[in-house]
């Protein structure tokens, strides 16, 4: 027993990838770069600021996933405009971004590819040899939801997304596309 239980450990170390559990890199590439171009990567411990003026992109690797936050820092508000703004999923399908105002100081956040929402779950009933348990874990929280700022997608394996955001502030409006490369460390 104790030489197979020395394997196992032995084999998870070897190769910690064999659960199913893949782990990735994503790298930011200006949209105009050729596509061969070496991009900038985003990391766990520390934000990838881009600057998208008058906004401020900021990109963190979270759980194999991307998060995108568009920042404000500028004194006067902000408009993310949803009907010229759009991430193009790894198969091409162009997506929706809710517009949004966006305050002084505040930010948006994106989650790439989307967390897909899970539906409530109350308690569970289980029956044994004539006793009943109760899971009484507690409920999720309810969120205002205000709307859906994203749409669900996937991002099997590798590949790469587009994001296109245009932003205005006053009367003016800045347009800003980066290419997000997705690869398997």
């Amino acid at each position: 027993m104790r030489p197979l239980l020395c394997t196992l450990i032995a084999a998870a170390l070897t190769f910690p990838t064999l659960g199913g559990c893949a782990s990735y890199r994503y790298d930011v590439v200006p949209a105009m770069a050729s596509p061969d171009s070496e991009g900038m990567t985003v990391l766990n411990d520390r934000d990838l600021v881009v600057p998208a003026a008058p906004a401020r992109l900021r990109l963190r690797q979270a759980e194999s996933r991307s998060v995108l936050i568009v920042e404000n820092p500028t004194d006067t508000e902000l408009s993310l405009d949803g009907s010229a703004s759009a991430i193009v999923d790894p198969l091409g399908q162009s997506r929706a971004i809710a517009g949004q105002l966006i305050p002084p100081g505040a930010f948006v956040k994106f989650i790439l590819p989307p967390l897909r929402d899970a539906p409530p779950t109350g308690p569970a009933f289980q029956f044994g040899v004539g006793v009943m348990v109760i899971d009484d874990t507690p409920r999720p929280a309810k969120y205002l939801d205000v709307g859906r700022s994203q749409e669900y997608w996937e991002w099997d394996g590798e590949g790469k997304i587009r994001v296109v955001l245009s932003i205005k502030q006053k009367n003016e409006t800045t347009r800003h596309e980066i290419l997000i490369k997705r690869t398997k460390t």
